[in-house]
């Protein structure tokens, strides 16, 4: 399973639509033991309500924005139910669950600019064409 997260990643990070980017993030979780301290807090933000709950259900607490951000989320009432739910399930989540970012920056770095992952910087124009039902059928397995 672990020699499908590269592929994820790179999906996650190049592709354009909300609803691959969620199902990317849901295999990533699967697959990535990185994915944690890495793509989740990413997900935090994002448009997708499914992604927001998933990035709920996985990011590291150890960054006081993520914790912010999960607070805001919260006690958002436009918020999803599952969103919320999963914020409050927080609570009782073991702390050995919930791992820190080991450098204490978070995904934007001390300086607040967002940090190149283990792919690069975050890129929105597409460096190759991808097979979409190869990635799709990829991602569904998952």
């Amino acid at each position: 399973m672990h020699r499908a997260a590269p592929l994820l990643r790179h999906v996650y990070r190049e592709t354009a639509s909300s609803q691959l980017r969620g199902r990317a993030a849901r295999a990533l979780a699967a697959t990535d033991p990185a994915f944690a301290a890495g793509f989740a807090i990413e997900c935090l933000w994002d448009c997708e309500e499914s992604t927001r709950e998933i990035a709920a259900r996985h990011a590291a607490t150890g960054d006081t924005r993520v914790v912010e951000r999960l607070r805001r989320l919260a006690a958002d009432p436009a918020e999803e139910e599952g969103v919320q739910s999963a914020v409050r399930g927080l609570s009782s989540a073991p702390a050995a669950r919930r791992p820190a970012d080991p450098t204490g920056a978070g995904p934007r770095g001390r300086s607040g600019t967002l940090r190149a992952g283990p792919g690069g910087p975050r890129r929105r124009a597409r460096s190759r064409r991808f097979d979409l039902c190869q990635c799709q059928r990829l991602i569904c397995a998952v």
